[in-house]
């Protein structure tokens, strides 16, 4: 099954610009049929466990591990965003595997609900069919086109696999709550790193600018207020860059090279992130500066992959992530950017035509 997002985004590093040719899919039908039906009872036969329920247009089979009863349960809506932690396994003959994937314990992973940003989007449905609220924990077996499909990752994973999800629902959280809490983080690093010190930091201040209602931190770095042209309607803007999490010390970036091949692109024809195209709103060529956007105006809840790998892609998923890219099956910068992370960019302005 296929998970594309519809938005305007920049890729990371040379991926920076990508136009999205698809649009978001509905889930197809489940396809397996009898054959699934019957291995997946052979399971409970064999373990000697009652039956799961399933949902008859999914085919997910679920089951409730642990439920929370109390005031404090809630069921996600639609775009909220979830805080899990897992366990993965894959039917194999009549009994499930040893667990192939976990999540790290205590630690969750966040994902936006219902936004077709999980993948296998199983995961997603299995949340929706089986009615999990915060504190729960839930089985889920799913079918093939629910999983992997027709994807191998040997030894682990075979082909049309079956897998059971064991799911904990740790918390559920409003974007706009999360949001805030991230513009506070914003404003945590901006006097953390003293980017108000004129003498640490030559150049203006800070300045805050106001965009649909969100807030990115700006600052020209150097010496001197820049003078050059700044970018106009259809004109071709070449820009080098470098950028990363919040989390990471603030003078890493100032010792990364800038990438080695510079972004253009045709200003207001071609589709950049809101947060990036604002901050370059701003510069002039030849000028340097430091922009920080809330997850809203970068890749907000991006794609959360299971099995989570944290950061930079794992050299031992890379043949699942070359498959889901080669397939189209999630958009490129699922690959690289977690979800709901704000992003710091120090960006060139090289020219303009």
């Amino acid at each position: 099954m296929k998970l594309v997002k519809s938005m305007y985004v920049v890729l990371w590093a040379g991926l920076f610009l990508w136009i999205l040719s698809c649009d978001k899919k509905s889930p197809v039908p489940h396809t397996q049929g009898a054959d699934f039906n019957q291995r997946v009872d052979s399971f409970f036969i064999q373990a000697a466990i009652p039956p799961y329920k399933q949902d008859s247009v999914s085919q997910i089979y679920v089951n409730p591990i642990v439920q929370n009863t109390g005031a404090d349960a809630v069921a996600p809506a639609i775009g909220d965003v979830i805080y899990v932690r897992y366990s993965l396994a894959v039917l194999n003959g009549t009994s499930m595997d040893t667990i192939v994937f976990s999540s790290q314990v205590p630690q969750s992973i966040p994902a936006g609900y219902g936004i077709h940003a999980i993948y296998p989007v199983g995961i997603d449905k299995g949340i929706e069919v089986s009615g999990m609220k915060s504190g729960d924990t839930y089985a889920f077996i799913l079918p093939p086109d629910m999983g992997y499909g027709s994807f191998v990752l040997d030894p682990v994973i075979p082909e049309n696999a079956i897998l059971q999800v064991i799911l904990t629902l740790d918390s559920v959280k409003n974007v706009q709550a999360l949001r805030d809490q991230e513009i506070l983080l914003i404003n945590r690093k901006i006097i953390d790193w003293e980017l108000n010190d004129t003498i640490k930091w030559p150049g203006t201040l800070v300045s805050r600018i106001n965009v649909l209602n969100s807030t990115l931190a700006y600052k020209v770095l150097g010496d001197a207020l820049p003078t050059g042209a700044q970018v106009a309607d259809s004109s071709r803007v070449n820009v080098s860059f470098t950028t990363q999490y919040l989390d990471s010390t603030l003078q890493s970036s100032f010792e990364l090279k800038y990438a080695s091949q510079p972004l253009e692109f045709v200003w207001g024809t071609d589709p950049v992130l809101i947060g990036f195209q604002t901050g370059l709103q701003q510069m002039h060529v030849g000028e340097q500066a430091l922009f920080i956007a809330p997850f809203d105006l970068t890749y907000h809840e991006s794609v959360q992959i299971f099995p989570h790998v944290s950061g930079f892609r794992n050299t031992y998923f890379d043949a699942l992530y070359d498959h889901l890219r080669a397939n189209k099956i999630i958009p490129a910068y699922g690959f690289e950017i977690e979800p709901f992370r704000s992003l710091l960019f120090k960006a060139k302005l090289n020219s303009i035509e």
